[in-house]
């Protein structure tokens, strides 16, 4: 597979493991932003952002990442909400995006109260 490489945190070949062509086919928008150990880009929705983790660079060798795609549920806010899943294939990560976009928006209020419910499990409430 043909992959992209940008400038990222003084890495001038930082791979993306995948092409910009890829992902605006696919809807994606960038929303890295410079302080991010990776470059992300958001789903059309901006309901899920996908984080591009180049997986040889020593940056994420020193965090032991080993995967290339973390992909992350959005609140309504833009701001993180859930991991989802990671994944090595990127047409395994855009198919864990389209399961997933729906479903955020409907799991949102769900998602704001699990932490609670755990824990009144937990205490056997």
């Amino acid at each position: 597979m043909q992959t992209d490489k940008i400038k990222w945190h003084g890495y001038d070949n930082y791979n993306l493991n995948c092409t910009f062509k890829d992902l605006e086919e696919n809807g994606f928008v960038n929303s890295s932003y410079h302080n991010d150990l990776a470059p992300s880009y958001m789903n059309k929705k901006k309901n899920i952002q996908v984080f591009f983790i180049d997986v040889e660079s020593d940056e994420m060798k020193a965090e032991s990442l080993n995967y290339k795609f973390s992909i992350m549920a959005l609140d309504e806010h833009g701001e993180y909400e859930k991991s989802i899943a990671t994944t090595n294939d990127f047409d395994s990560m855009l198919k864990i995006v389209k399961t997933f976009e729906d479903e955020v928006e409907d799991n949102l209020e769900y998602w704001k109260h699990y932490d609670e419910r755990i824990k009144m499990n937990e205490e056997g409430k």
